[in-house]
């Protein structure tokens, strides 16, 4: 991802600036499919990272650009 830059370097080097998909689940109450709902609908914005065959292996859900939404989607509060 990084080579190929579909991920900006921001967030390669500050992890704390993104969820990975499993962390909405968890501190969001957002399971992925819904997750993947709201990134269709337009109301995540997702960067993904691809694998080797082009199918994805990584999701990143940056938090800024994502913090309002989600503190709306949210069950807690925690953004």
């Amino acid at each position: 991802a990084l080579e190929r830059k579909t991920v900006p370097l921001k967030y390669f080097k500050d992890t704390d600036s993104w969820y990975p998909m499993w962390k909405l689940k968890s501190e969001f109450g957002i399971h992925p499919q819904t997750a993947m709902k709201y990134v269709r609908q337009g109301k995540l914005k997702v960067y993904v990272i691809p694998g080797e065959n082009g199918s994805p292996t990584c999701y990143v859900f940056p938090k800024k650009e994502n913090q309002n939404i989600l503190k709306s989607l949210c069950k807690s509060s925690n953004v």
